[in-house]
C-alpha cells in the first residue's frame, strides 16, 4: 500500500499526519484522495494500531482530540494573525482569545493526565484508563497523545510561558518519542553585530521562531573558525547539522517558513533581486573593508571611485520592482525574505550615510514599511544597538 501526504512545507495540521474540498493536507492512499487532517489521523491509527486497546479506549481517543480540535478553532483567528495569513492586533487577540481558550482548554488535557481528586467517580474513571502511565490513554501511546503532544510542542516552541502553569503537558510531550514530534533546533552563529546575519536574525523573528542566537568575540574567531565549512561566518546549525553561507542560509529559511512568494516564478524572482544585491556588495566590498577598519586605504577616494558609482548602478534597479510592482513589497503582494534582506541594509544606510540614498525616497518609504510591522517593530525596538 502506498501513502502520499501533500501539506505546506510546515508543521501544521499534517504533523499529526486533487483536494476534495479545497484544502489539504490530503492524504493519498493507493492514489485514492482521503481530506480532513483529523480524519486522515484517525485512519492511520486504526491502520497503524494507535487507538487503544478496546473500544471504549478509541472512543475516549476521539473525545481527547475533539476537544483540542475545539481549542483549535476557538483561538484560530490569533494563530492565523501571528502566523501572517491575516492582519489583525496581535496582542488584543492574545489577551482576549488566545490566553481565555488556553486557559479554559488545557486543564481538561492535564486532567487526563494526573491524579485528580475531585471525587471517586472520575478517579475510578482514571483507574479504568491507567492515566498514571504518562499517556492520555490507557498504558500506552496512542493518536490522542501524538497529536496533543504535536500541539503542545509548537505552544512550547512558540509561546513557552504560557505552557509555565501546565507542566504535566510539557512532562507529558517530552515524553514523546522525538521522531514524532521534530521540533528543529536552529543555532545561528556570527559576531556581535548587524552585519550578514542580521536579516537571518530577523527572517525567525517574522517567523515566530524560537533559535539560539550565538554572538562570538572576536578573539573567539580563530579558534572557531576552522570548524566552518568555509571558514567564515554567519554558520546555522539545523540539529546540529552546519549551513553555510549568509544568503543561502536566509533563502533555506524562507523556503521553511513561506517567505518565497506564492509559486515557483515569485520564488525565482526573489533569488533574483537577492542576487543583484549580492553583486553590489561584492562591488563596494573594497570601499567596505577600508571604511570599517578592516583594511588600509584611501576611504575617500574609494567612495568616489567605487561606493557612489556602484550605489547609481545597482539602485535604480531595486527601485524599478518596488514601482512595477505597486503593493509596497518587491515580489508579488505579500511580505518576501528580499523584502527583510533589503530593508535592513537599506535603513543601516539611511543611518550611516543617508545623502547618498536621499535620491531614492522609493527605498526609504519600503524599510519604513517592512521595519513597522509589528514583530520587525518590536525585535527593533529591543535589540542592542550596534555600528554596523
Amino acid at each position: 500500500m502506498v501513502y502520499k501526504l501533500t501539506y505546506f512545507d510546515s508543521y501544521g495540521r499534517a504533523e499529526n499526519i486533487q483536494t476534495p474540498f479545497g484544502q489539504i493536507p490530503v492524504l493519498e492512499i493507493d492514489g485514492k484522495p482521503l481530506a480532513q487532517s483529523f480524519t486522515i489521523a484517525r485512519y492511520l491509527a486504526h491502520k497503524f494500531n494507535l487507538t487503544g486497546k478496546d473500544e471504549y479506549e478509541t472512543a475516549v481517543c476521539d473525545s481527547i482530540v475533539d476537544q483540542y480540535k475545539d481549542f483549535i478553532s476557538e483561538v484560530r483567528t490569533y494563530w492565523r494573525v501571528i502566523k501572517g495569513f491575516q492582519e489583525g492586533d496581535e496582542n488584543k487577540l492574545k489577551q482576549e482569545v488566545f490566553v481565555p481558550g488556553i486557559k479554559k482548554n488545557l486543564p481538561l488535557f492535564v486532567n487526563f493526565l494526573k491524579p485528580n481528586n475531585s471525587g471517586i467517580k472520575f478517579n475510578v474513571f482514571k483507574f479504568r484508563m491507567n492515566l498514571l502511565s504518562g499517556y492520555l490513554v490507557g498504558d500506552h501511546l496512542t493518536w490522542a497523545d501524538i497529536v496533543i503532544a504535536s500541539g503542545m510542542a509548537e505552544l512550547d516552541n512558540i509561546d513557552f510561558e504560557q505552557l509555565n502553569g501546565f507542566p504535566e503537558l510539557r512532562a507529558h510531550y517530552q515524553k514523546i518519542p522525538k521522531h514524532f514530534l521534530k521540533m528543529v533546533h536552529y543555532k545561528l552563529t556570527y559576531f556581535d553585530l548587524y552585519g550578514r546575519a542580521e536579516h537571518i536574525r530577523q527572517i525567525f523573528v517574522v517567523a515566530g521562531q524560537n533559535f539560539e542566537d550565538v554572538r562570538i568575540a572576536r578573539e573567539e574567531w580563530p579558534a572557531l573558525k576552522s570548524k566552518t565549512p568555509f571558514g567564515q561566518i554567519p554558520v546555522l546549525e539545523v540539529d546540529g547539522k552546519p549551513l553555510a553561507q549568509s544568503f543561502t542560509i536566509s533563502r533555506y529559511l524562507a523556503h521553511k517558513f513561506n517567505l518565497t512568494g506564492k509559486d515557483e516564478y515569485e520564488a525565482a524572482v526573489c533569488d533574483s533581486i537577492v542576487d543583484q544585491y549580492n553583486d553590489f556588495i561584492n562591488e563596494i566590498m573594497p570601499y567596505k573593508r577600508v571604511a570599517l577598519g578592516f583594511l588600509e586605504g584611501d576611504k575617500d577616494k574609494l567612495r568616489q571611485d567605487v561606493y557612489i558609482p556602484a550605489i547609481k548602478k545597482h539602485f535604480p534597479f531595486f527601485v524599478s520592482f518596488l514601482k512595477n510592482n505597486k503593493s509596497g513589497f518587491f515580489v508579488g503582494d505579500r511580505l518576501t525574505w528580499v523584502d527583510i534582506t533589503l530593508a535592513h541594509a537599506f535603513s543601516t544606510m539611511d543611518k550611516t550615510d543617508s545623502e547618498l540614498i536621499k535620491d531614492y525616497p522609493e527605498l526609504s518609504d519600503h524599510y519604513r514599511k517592512i521595519h513597522s510591522l509589528p514583530k520587525i517593530k518590536e525585535y527593533l525596538e529591543k535589540r542592542p544597538e550596534r555600528p554596523f
